[in-house]
């Protein structure tokens, strides 16, 4: 059985060609450009990173004004039933090539529906986080899978990987002020964990390699 990949982009790419990278064994990646309903009229270069990166597995969908949850929807409907498992990751998320094989092989052997993880956010560089939140995302699904209002999806049981992390860059994007006025859920949200509680991480080096970041 084939696994598939939906990376979801819209405007701030800064990290987009490492993510897609870092998903590139899969079967199919769905790489969903939609913009959101609260996003105001502007470009981005999403289109322009998929042409040069020259994948063949690779396949862009791109529109205008849905739910969150509509444009995943669109995505997903791309795979069928030859397809196991889809992963559900943001163009500023890394989740490890290890710990993608420890979700998929738990999943397999315990016949689960889908999996979901800590999110490690990080604020200032890459040697600081926010502190911890609850918000446990979705990060992979069985095809037949809905979503139905932001992440959140409808599945029979899933496995929670407490010990498995959904490194977010979102907040070191280099546009942070247009990522607050454009917010789709709430920019205090944002503030809460931007200018909240911080402590100093040391992050894996495996993080560092697929960003392309010196360790030192």
């Amino acid at each position: 059985m084939s696994v598939g990949c939906i990376i979801r982009s819209y405007h701030l790419t800064d990290f987009l060609k490492p993510v897609i990278k870092n998903m590139a064994w899969v079967d199919k990646i769905v790489l969903g450009n939609y913009r959101f309903k609260s996003v105001r009229v502007s470009d981005d270069n999403t289109k322009d990173i998929c042409e040069d990166m020259k994948l063949e597995n690779l396949v862009l969908k791109q529109g205008d004004y849905v739910d969150e949850h509509e444009g995943l929807n669109l995505c997903m409907e791309e795979f069928g039933d030859k397809f196991e498992y889809v992963f559900i990751i943001d163009g500023d998320e890394i989740l490890l090539r290890k710990d993608q094989e420890t979700i998929l092989n738990r999943l397999r052997e315990e016949k689960k529906d889908a999996g979901l993880c800590t999110v490690i956010d990080f604020v200032k560089d890459l040697r600081h986080r926010a502190k911890i939140r609850t918000h446990k995302p979705l990060v992979i699904i069985k095809p037949n899978g809905r979503f139905y209002e932001s992440r959140g999806a409808n599945y029979g049981e899933g496995i929670v990987f407490n010990d498995i992390n959904l490194y977010h860059l979102g907040y070191l994007v280099k546009d942070l002020d247009w990522k607050r006025c454009n917010y789709w859920d709430c920019p205090k949200k944002i503030d809460n964990i931007v200018y909240g509680e911080i402590e100093e991480y040391n992050p894996p080096k495996e993080l560092l390699e697929i960003l392309g970041v010196n360790n030192e």
